[in-house]
């Protein structure tokens, strides 16, 4: 079984409603269990029940049309499409605002009788395998610590995956529940109802927000309370830290790009004599593309700096949040290289420096790898495909492939910071110095 519940969460105090989208995946013997079920029942009762179901967690949700059903019976698979509308997600609780989510199904799996004498192994359902996806769309940006937690025996997995996206504007989160066996031995049980409880932690996720504040504050069934003196100094702190490492990061970039042109490029004064060709048209939708490129780094820089939660999150002990942090951080720390690699393409152009061209074809192939990297493969690994956003990488790519081609093969942008020399084609020193060593031969 696998239930993905997405949640188009409203303004705390707005008068839209939130949504909710619901889709099961069931395979196998719970298909066969789901059909029998839809077999004696019609449509509309089973909406009205499945509305009924979530309105013990939501009082104040409605169905939005029937549900769906596909049912696949060569490969033994129904999919059941539900969509809400609830109003009132939100309640104001003594100044905050909050917003409950609680994994029902789930729950109902984990519970079990406790027992503490017991001497009898303890029936599993086998093969039990449950994925539950949440999806938070949220209105606004929100402060997020990302988690992940495995909790494994021998006849039992669980894992907690709770992932950002979208500079914080999109919550996922996904749990994985598994069997190995149909039973419990009763020298494990304590161990099996050690973990279930951990699991069931896990169960609610609430939103929270003071009602007087401008930005939210996100936390897992917890209690959250405002960042106090101590909290802010260490966000200061992270920020400063942060920058620096990007402002390193950036000279020694710097230094690595100028010692390597300096070899390749010498200054255009040690070797031109002859008038170059006249620019051609080319060069400024190059100007443009290098500035919207500049503006489009600066402004991701700066967004990224003003999360200080997400910063100091950095140096946590917390090894899956710390790590995708660190994730983070190499994202800024490539903008950043880019940042210093089209300022230098920009000083090479108004220099006339011939590698200006090769700069720029190999900025087109970073760029095109890098948006797949950094766009695409996430969206991989959380199994949440935005056709829109593979539409416009396709439409990059081609506009890459053709700046590319018309940058390689035209011999007008070629020619533009070339200086063409008895034949032949000048750019070092070193070959400046043997023509000139060949011609005093030949004297």
């Amino acid at each position: 079984i696998e239930i993905t519940e997405r949640f188009t969460v409203a303004e705390t105090e707005g008068s839209d409603p939130s949504k909710l989208e619901v889709n099961s995946r069931f395979e196998g013997i719970e298909a066969d269990n789901i059909r029998a079920y839809f077999l004696g029942n019609s449509v509309d009762v089973i909406t009205e029940n499945y509305k009924k179901y979530f309105s013990y967690t939501y009082p104040h949700i409605r169905s939005i049309g029937l549900l769906e059903v596909a049912d696949d019976r060569e490969a033994n698979i129904i999919k059941v499409k539900e969509t809400y509308e609830i109003d009132s997600l939100w309640t104001l609780e003594e100044g905050t605002w909050k917003a409950t989510f609680i994994n029902t199904q789930l729950r109902n799996m984990l519970s079990y009788n406790d027992d503490k004498n017991r001497s009898a192994p303890l029936y599993l359902n086998y093969p039990q395998n449950f994925i539950y996806n949440r999806i938070l769309t949220l209105p606004s940006p929100w402060t997020v610590k990302e988690r992940l937690k495995r909790i494994e025996g021998e006849d039992y997995k669980y894992t907690y995956n709770e992932k950002v996206f979208d500079n914080n504007r999109r919550l996922v989160i996904r749990q994985v529940y598994k069997t190995h066996s149909n039973e419990i031995a009763a020298k494990d049980y304590d161990r099996f109802v050690r973990d279930h409880d951990e699991m069931l932690e896990n169960i609610s996720y609430e939103l929270s927000k003071p009602a007087s504040a401008s930005l939210g504050l996100l936390s897992s069934s917890k209690k959250v309370s405002a960042t106090g003196d101590k909290g802010g100094f260490e966000n200061s702190m992270a920020i400063v830290v942060y920058i620096l490492g990007l402002i390193l990061g950036a000279f020694l970039f710097h230094q690595l790009i100028k010692k390597q042109l300096d070899k390749l490029d010498p200054s255009v004064e040690s070797w031109v004599k002859e008038q170059r060709i006249k620019i051609g048209g080319w060069l400024s939708v190059f100007v443009i593309v290098e500035i919207i490129m500049l503006l489009n780094i600066m402004g991701s820089l700066l967004g990224a700096s003003q999360n200080s939660t997400s910063i100091s999150s950095l140096f946590s002990q917390n090894e899956a949040l710390s790590g995708s942090v660190v994730l983070t951080f190499t994202h800024e720390l490539f903008l950043v290289f880019i940042l210093v690699y089209t300022l230098h393409c920009f000083w090479h152009l108004f220099k006339h420096r011939s590698s200006v061209i090769k700069l720029f074809k190999l900025q087109l192939l970073i760029l095109a790898v890098a948006n797949g990297v950094f766009t695409l493969v996430p969206q991989l690994v959380a199994r949440e495909i935005d056709f829109h956003n593979w539409f416009i990488y396709l439409i990059s790519l081609i506009c890459v492939a053709l700046w590319y081609f018309y940058l390689s093969n035209s011999e007008r942008t070629a020619e533009t910071f070339v200086v063409r020399r008895d034949g032949g084609l000048i750019f070092t020193k070193a070959e400046l110095a043997l023509q000139n060593q060949e011609e005093g031969k030949g004297s």
